[in-house]
């Protein structure tokens, strides 16, 4: 990622303000993408006079522009020489958004604040996107309606170091870290653990064992996520394996009243959440959920940090469904449901989060489509060798990615003991420069997509005669 990186820090409010005449009943709009306005609104003299109705947003082409509000698709595809997308909204606004390479959106859909409407192209040599607010047949000028603070005071360059000779701060290979001295900011941290561990009965959990506190956080500004909920001692009821393998989005439901919870006990906190494997996708589901509909109750989340978690779903998830075509495969999968039932440490392949965690899942495809809630930054860690997560598997959709060095012979743990993506996750929460690209950021996804690849193909070959039949069958017919 380069140093230049624009991130926007302003969390969005749902309080309109009263000073800003123009919005009436708007609602407000987040930033369709994540850069500084290049070029502001000048409104014109008359319904044919010149000037600009709208900003422009610097932007490298290519790059994701999201929805600024919740509407329906007016308009979608080309404008003369580039393409658009118009949504309407509620209290009579339209967006429009301009100079698009590429469109992913149809006539007529009902989108998400956040969905992705397509990428960025170049107008005259230019990168970047136009942004253009109507009520009616009126042009707004948007900036009164992206927050109730002037934007540029919601946009800021990531980190302040030394820069060289041609202004780009200088990168860093990064330095392994054991534990941090001090904490990377002064948020509450919340951690989140993966499917199949437990605190109820002893903790069975790496990211509470090996987590928060390595990255320097203080013992009373860290609260571990429960799957029941929020009711015990430091906001944490203790909860068995099975509560971990049930439905991601009720997960997700269970963190909001934890994040609820931090606000009423640590009031005036923002926070930063750090999940582990399938705790990621339950911080990502909570997340898209906010967007959607906010909630005033819950905390700024400033940082989102991911270790290994299946954000384009688990290959292993998804070899569910042709292992259980074989009559063995489906008595194997009903005896490790049993055994995961009876308390045994591997989750229960036939419960709901297995399904969900799955490629091609309705939850997968449903956050592959959206943004994070507006500003939230998001780092995800993969590791080479993981057999649980491979590493292509564990990026974030337009968030910055890394994939670290092996470390361990357990490579899905062992990234949470690992001091260099300890080391990258410390530098992202203090916002400092990302450290230098290596060998593994280049090379570890492709060993995953190995490793993915191999998982499917001995699910495919256990279900085989369920499939290959049909297959063939089908290929003579052709």
């Amino acid at each position: 990622m380069k140093s230049t990186r624009f991130v926007l820090v302003l969390f969005v409010l749902l309080v309109l303000c009263p000073a800003s005449a123009s919005a009436g009943t708007a609602p407000w709009l987040i930033p369709p993408v994540d850069g500084r306005i290049v070029a502001r609104f000048v409104a014109p003299a008359h319904e044919y006079g010149s000037g600009h109705r709208g900003i422009d947003f610097a932007a490298e082409p290519g790059t994701a522009v999201r929805a600024a509000a919740p509407g329906i698709v007016a308009f979608a595809g080309k404008a003369g020489p580039f393409s658009a997308v118009t949504l309407v909204h509620d209290g009579g606004i339209s967006t429009t958004y301009t100079v698009l390479s590429e469109v992913s959106v149809r006539l007529g859909q009902r989108v998400s604040q956040g969905t992705w409407v397509g990428r960025t192209g170049s107008a005259h040599g230019r990168p970047g996107l136009h942004f253009g607010v109507k009520r009616g047949d009126d042009y707004l000028d948007p900036e009164e309606l992206l927050g109730p603070a002037d934007l540029s005071r919601a946009i800021r360059l990531v980190g302040e170091g030394s820069v060289d000779e041609e202004g780009e701060e200088p990168c860093r290979d990064p330095k392994p870290l054991e534990q941090a001295s001090s904490p990377p900011n002064k948020n509450v941290v919340l951690a989140i653990a993966g499917i199949g561990t437990k605190t109820e009965d002893g903790v069975s959990a790496d990211m509470y064992l090996y987590g928060p506190e390595y990255l320097g956080y203080e013992r009373d500004s860290i609260v571990h996520f429960s799957y029941e909920g929020p009711g015990g001692p430091g906001l944490h009821e203790p909860y068995s394996r099975s509560d971990s393998w049930g439905d991601i989005r009720v997960a997700a439901a269970k963190l909001g009243e934890q994040l609820a919870a931090i606000k009423r006990d640590y009031p005036g906190r923002r926070v930063d959440i750090i999940a582990h494997s399938q705790g990621g996708v339950v911080a990502r589901t909570f997340l898209a959920l906010q967007a959607q509909s906010f909630d005033p109750n819950i905390p700024p989340i400033d940082h989102l940090v991911t270790f290994s978690s299946p954000h384009r779903g688990a290959p292993g998830a998804g070899a569910v469904g042709p292992v259980s075509a074989a009559p063995l495969g489906s008595l194997a999968l009903r005896v490790a449901s049993w055994a995961a039932d009876s308390g045994s440490p591997i989750p229960d392949p036939l419960s709901p989060a297995v399904a969900q965690l799955a490629p091609g899942s309705e939850l997968m495809d449903e956050l592959g489509g959206e943004s994070l809630l507006f500003g939230t930054r998001a780092l995800a860690l993969g590791i080479p060798f993981d057999a649980v997560v491979p590493a292509d598997r564990a990026e974030i959709p337009e968030e910055e990615y890394r994939v670290v060095p092996p470390h361990g012979l357990d490579h899905h743990s062992g990234i949470l003991t690992s001091p260099i993506s300890r080391r990258i996750a410390y530098e992202f929460l203090r916002d400092a420069p990302s450290p230098c690209a290596g060998f593994w950021d280049a090379w570890g996804p492709r060993s995953g997509t190995l490793i993915g690849g191999l998982e499917w193909g001995l699910a495919r070959f256990i279900g085989g005669p369920n499939w290959i039949g049909p297959l063939i069958v089908d290929g003579v017919r052709r």
